[in-house]
């Protein structure tokens, strides 16, 4: 939580991010915004990322000061992902706090590279090529963390700084870099298949990354959409761009997942959406995700990741055909 003084209007959880040398309209951009900015205030972005009309959308505020813009999110924390980081840093430098009831994180990002970042509340835990680049001076915790931000960009993060109309868009998600399979949670969920996984030459990895693909298009009723076809029937190994036109597509899928999750959580919303309907949505993110991530250079990365939904529903008659892909 944060502190009950200066930073109390910010709330339990918020992400607020710094960056020199950029305008508004640029950092939200970088930060995955596909439409223009328009002037919003703090209260309004409050209301309307909780409304099921709205769509719950992850508003960012941008506030220029100086040399550097902030950027608030109050229903997301785009701008500590890695993605972002590295995207909103190209030539640049920028600094993030994500402070939420379970983690208050910092991260510095200098030229398309993460710096470093801590753990503002157990400080011991860093990461980033130079992890003691940050140093907590002003305390631990949100506070803390607050104010290292504060120094990075030459002003105080006061409720007055944000008061009044401020440049605002909503952000679509940037897609995800390939991960690190040592703690993939096929090789946790389901040792047996990883173990063939980790046997299986490159083709044959591609094959079941492809064919699992394939089959979660199929469940979400997409495999016939041109792009989604295209790429799989090409199967490149390649990364999907966050704007090309298949990489948009995959985004607003990705945006339906999450409005379908955010009414979940809304007792208002929750019956204005019936169960089909989101069921829908849930599988189309899902089947976009297999589709981007069944083309990664890397073979092995690709399977695994494909395979994810597989493990995580334990769909009995699906695993018995991936493994007799895998020639079992």
């Amino acid at each position: 939580m944060t502190s009950s003084g200066a930073y109390a209007w910010l709330g339990e959880a918020f992400c607020l991010t710094a960056a020199t040398n950029i305008d508004a309209g640029s950092a939200l951009a970088r930060c995955g915004a596909l439409d223009a900015p328009a002037a919003m205030t703090f209260e309004n972005a409050v209301r309307l990322s909780r409304s099921f009309d709205a769509g719950y959308p992850r508003l960012c505020l941008a506030k220029p000061y100086g040399k550097a813009v902030l950027l608030l999110e109050v229903s997301s924390a785009e701008g500590a992902r890695p993605e972002v980081l590295r995207a909103l840093s190209a030539e640049t430098r920028v600094m993030s706090v994500l402070v939420a009831p379970e983690a208050c994180h910092v991260a510095l990002a200098v030229d398309g590279e993460l710096v470093a970042g801590l753990d503002a509340r157990r400080p011991s835990v860093r990461w980033g090529s130079d992890p003691g680049r940050l140093s907590l001076e002003g305390g631990q915790g949100a506070a803390g963390a607050l104010r290292l931000l504060e120094s990075f960009a030459g002003t105080p993060v006061t409720e007055a700084l944000f008061g009044g109309p401020l440049a605002a868009a909503a952000l679509r998600p940037l897609l995800e870099d390939p991960p690190s399979l040592s703690g993939h949670e096929v090789r946790q969920l389901d040792p047996e298949l990883a173990d063939l996984l980790d046997r299986s030459d490159a083709a044959t990895l591609r094959r079941v990354a492809l064919d699992q693909a394939r089959w979660c298009a199929r469940r979400a009723d997409v495999a016939d959409e041109p792009l989604v076809s295209a790429a799989l029937d090409a199967g490149m190994p390649r990364l999907v761009e966050d704007t090309e036109p298949l990489g948009l597509l995959i985004r607003s899928w990705n945006e339906e997942g999450h409005v379908a999750g955010a009414s979940l959580a809304d007792p208002v919303g929750r019956d204005r959406m019936t169960p089909g309907r989101r069921r829908l949505a849930f599988l189309r993110a899902h089947a976009g995700n297999a589709v981007r991530v069944a083309m990664f250079p890397d073979a092995r990365t690709a399977a695994y990741c494909a395979l994810s939904s597989l493990v995580a529903e334990r769909i009995p008659t699906r695993r018995q055909d991936v493994f007799r892909l895998l020639g079992q």
